[in-house]
């Protein structure tokens, strides 16, 4: 599978897990503003201060998730170059793919192999970085190499 159909793929991802923390937003506020106050005004507040953290928690979760979204388009952008940086595709003697772009994690693809989408600051990223096609390293007392890099 090509860098950019893992980019579409984990695009379609982010994009779903931005529209399920809306939901969650709206459905919260939903929530706050059905909320009546009830004679116990203490019990009332504490709702209320409660629901308001939890809206909070989703902005939060919800700009997160568009600044990655935004990171992933930009990695797409970027030209291959013969090192690697932001936005490359690399497999290592090990057979595992990692694409340079955002924290993402693992991706299953179509064809059933794994790629994980890592951000560029992440230990194996940092290890990453510079690196050319078959050029040797050492990550985490594991001899690998470079043996793909899109």
């Amino acid at each position: 599978m090509s860098k950019s159909e893992i980019i579409a793929l984990a695009r379609a991802k982010l994009s779903s897990r931005i529209t399920e923390v809306e939901q969650q937003i709206l459905q919260t506020e939903k929530s706050q503003a059905e909320d009546s106050k009830s004679s116990a005004g203490d019990k009332f507040e504490t709702g209320r201060e409660r629901l308001q953290q939890e809206l909070d928690r989703l902005g939060a979760q919800l700009m997160y998730l568009k600044e990655q979204r935004i990171a992933l388009e930009v990695a797409g952008r970027i030209k291959s170059t013969s090192r690697a940086a932001i936005g490359s595709l690399i497999v290592l003697s090990n057979g595992v793919r990692y694409l340079i772009a955002v924290g993402f994690g693992k991706l299953k693809l179509s064809d059933g192999c794994m790629v994980f989408v890592i951000s560029p600051e992440a230990p194996i990223g940092e290890a990453l970085i510079g690196k050319v096609q078959g050029e040797g390293f050492e990550f985490r007392g594991q001899k690998l190499s470079v043996v793909g890099l899109d």
